[in-house]
Parts: C-alpha cells; sequence; structure tokens
C-alpha cells in the first residue's frame, strides 16, 4: 500500500546539515510517509549520512547524471508514490508535528486543496534562531494562518511560501508541469503561484519548519536573478489588471533594489520604462514602517 506523503529531499554535497535535516524527517509524529532522497551525485559523505538511519521507508537514489535543482526535484518527485508531496530542502529543518498538523488541515478541507504550508522559523548556518528584523522575517511574520483560500492574489506579489514548508496535492503538482527546470531560483514560486492559480492553500498557526539563511542569499547577483525570474513568471500568466500591476510591482521593486546597491544607471532606467512611483512611495513606507 503507497504511503499518504512522498518527503522529497533533494541533496549535493549537504553534509554539513544533513544529519539533521533527516533526523527532524524520521522523528515525525505522523509516520504514513516515504523519503525520496535524490543523491545529486555528491561526492562528500551525504551517502553515509543517509543510510545510517537504516530505515525502510527512505528510498535511495544516486542520480545517473548531475542536474540542475529544478530538473533533480522533478525527477525525484517521478519516483514520490504518495498522494501527497512535501519538499524539505537538505539543509532545513521540520517540527516533529509538521506533518501531522498539516494532514489535520487536509482532512479537514475541500477537495479543491492544493497546497498547505506554515510560518518558518529563521536560524543561522549555525542553527540559532533569528529574529525578526530581516527582510525574510518580515515577510513570513505577516503571514495570516487561515484554514482555507485562493492565496493567487496575495502570491502576484511576492513569494511569501517557504519550500521547506510546503506540502502539495501530487495531482495538482503534475497539472501545472511540476517544476520549471528553466528557472534557478524561483522555480518554487512558479510552482506555488500556477498551483494557487486553480486550487486552494491552508496555513497553521504555527512555525513548522527551520529555514537556515546563507550569506549567499542577499548576494547582489542572486537579488538580481530573482527579479528577472520574478519577471518571466508572472509574465507568462494570462493577462490581467492584476497581473500588469504585479509586473509594475517587481520592476519597481527591482529599481529601488539597483539604486540601494548603487547601480543608479539603471536603476533609473528601469524605473522610468516599468516603474510606479505611488508603489516605490509604499514600498520605502512599509520597508520602514517595519
Amino acid at each position: 500500500m503507497s504511503p499518504k506523503i512522498s518527503v522529497i529531499i533533494n541533496c549535493f554535497n549537504s553534509d554539513k546539515y544533513l544529519f539533521e535535516c533527516v533526523e527532524s524527517v524520521i522523528a515525525q509524529t505522523y509516520t504514513d510517509f516515504e523519503v525520496v532522497f535524490w543523491d545529486n551525485q555528491s561526492t562528500d559523505t551525504s551517502a553515509s549520512i543517509v543510510k545510517s538511519f537504516n530505515d525502510n521507508r527512505i528510498k535511495y537514489i544516486f542520480a545517473p547524471e548531475h542536474t540542475p535543482l529544478g530538473l533533480a526535484r522533478n525527477l525525484a518527485a517521478a519516483e514520490a508514490s504518495g498522494e501527497w508531496i512535501a519538499f524539505l530542502d537538505a539543509d532545513d529543518l521540520w517540527c516533529k508535528d509538521k506533518l501531522m498538523m498539516q494532514m489535520d488541515l487536509v482532512k479537514s478541507s475541500s477537495a479543491n486543496l492544493g497546497l498547505v504550508y506554515s510560518r518558518v522559523q529563521l536560524i543561522t548556518e549555525l542553527g540559532a534562531s533569528i529574529p525578526m528584523v530581516n527582510l525574510y522575517s518580515r515577510i513570513i511574520s505577516k503571514i495570516k494562518a487561515h484554514s482555507e483560500k485562493n492565496i493567487f492574489q496575495l502570491l502576484l506579489n511576492g513569494n511569501f511560501i517557504i519550500f521547506s514548508s510546503l506540502l502539495v496535492k501530487k495531482e495538482c503538482f503534475y497539472s501545472v508541469g511540476g517544476i520549471n527546470p528553466d528557472l534557478e531560483q524561483n522555480e518554487d514560486f512558479d510552482l506555488i503561484l500556477k498551483i494557487s492559480d486553480s486550487n486552494s492553500a491552508a496555513c497553521t498557526h504555527q512555525s513548522l519548519a527551520s529555514y537556515r539563511i546563507h550569506g549567499a542569499n542577499t548576494s547582489l547577483k542572486n537579488g538580481l536573478k530573482n527579479f528577472e525570474e520574478t519577471d518571466l513568471i508572472l509574465s507568462s500568466l494570462p493577462k490581467s489588471s492584476a497581473v500588469v500591476d504585479a509586473i509594475r510591482h517587481n520592476k519597481t521593486k527591482q529599481s529601488l533594489f539597483l539604486l540601494l546597491n548603487n547601480d543608479y544607471i539603471n536603476g533609473v532606467k528601469l524605473f522610468i520604462v516599468g516603474g510606479s512611483f505611488l508603489i516605490a512611495l509604499k514600498l520605502i513606507y512599509n520597508r520602514f514602517k517595519g
């Protein structure tokens, strides 16, 4: 009999935090799950760490070739036999009741439910909690718990769902074509947005996952890539006034990002072409309001 949930962990040379990650899955109070562990040709001790758990719910797969993360996630999903898919990055952690609480929401929701997510606790590379003072924290702190609702309109102005908190109905995952392998940073946002367009979502009150912040997450290069991919994702949606506003909102944020990083020429150019003075004022106000 197939498990209810397939937990997908993609890994490439991630042994530094891997034991904690897998341990947090094995410790779940909800036990009707399998782990699809996709090793993207790691050369470190990742394989031995996973195999040390000696748990028959873990399906260890060594990739025949190294692939980008988006494609690797699709390949891992193809091995999933559960009705629901939960993703966990190899450096993140789960609360022991994560799956139990999310499945309780599934049971009390309609058949149109496509995904369940939660707030998360931010942690440093060493595992210390990060106070709610940075950009990630401000976004996460505004997530409102709800039993079931459509969040597509909310997502248009930016992703607020951390991938490691996500539980997705497998049928919905495949109905939107899975993960776009051409995206490098925002493949999670693309997936969540497309599923939310025609399915409802539910969110728990508690923080059920710990998301590890790395220094590279806030680099200029990664920040620009994030904005560029967001623009591609939004531009691929059927045009509506809400989508057009979201594209303008993203371009305004990107222009402010460039200006704050001393790229004045490109920042001003982008603002003139696609930005909005009113949106800029709102963003600046919200930024300093906290």
